[in-house]
């Protein structure tokens, strides 16, 4: 898996079993082993709305969005398409994301919720003088190290789990190279409460 624009693998992959893990633009050509992104951020605005938050914002890198397919872009814009135009605030989609572009956006359009996977977004809403979760909610499409985000998390041992299964699978069927017909196995995340939302008022 990769996300580097223009790289080609240089393999001759008809001499291997194979299987991807993650999400990029070459998965598709592969079996692979994914984070069921689409039921992650879904539970996600589940929750997010559960607790009253009504002006989502969403910020991630370009790469990223094509490298997810978009998933989490198409997921949160159908919630805010069920919001009042006052409430829809425009994506921050850009690859060069910068503190002050992020500060611009933060202050023209004032989120409730901060919807990221970014470590340094996280750090500017603190620079930005602002309290998480007292005065805006941040949650995570997919928490890795920080225990006390709220968000989603993904057993990434079973993923590593299926993955061996996949390889296993064309092992013993003698299946080798780009598979005719692609198949994915999802591996569903769950929410954690963490501690960077909390209950807002009148919910």
């Amino acid at each position: 898996r990769h996300y580097i624009k223009g790289f080609e693998w240089n393999i001759e992959w008809d001499r291997f079993a194979l299987c991807t893990m993650g999400v990029s633009r070459d998965s598709w050509d592969f079996h692979s082993v994914e984070c069921d992104r689409h039921r992650g951020m879904s539970d996600l605005i589940d929750h997010v709305k559960a607790l009253g938050y009504n002006r989502p914002g969403l910020v991630m890198l370009e790469e990223q969005d094509h490298s997810h397919h978009h998933i989490q872009r198409s997921v949160v814009s159908n919630w805010q398409l069920q919001l009042p135009t006052e409430l829809q605030i425009p994506h921050l989609i850009d690859d060069d994301l910068s503190k002050k572009g992020f500060f611009d956006w933060l202050d023209r359009h004032n989120p409730d919720v901060v919807i990221c996977g970014l470590d340094d977004v996280w750090e500017w809403v603190i620079e930005s003088g602002r309290s998480i979760p007292q005065d805006i909610g941040f949650v995570r499409p997919q928490i890795t190290e920080r225990k006390n985000l709220s968000g989603i998390r993904y057993d990434h041992g079973s993923m590593g789990e299926a993955a061996v299964d996949v390889i296993a699978g064309q092992i013993n069927y003698n299946e080798r190279g780009i598979p005719r017909v692609p198949k994915s196995v999802l591996i569903s995340g769950k929410w954690q409460a963490g501690e960077s939302l909390r209950k807002q008022s009148g919910t």
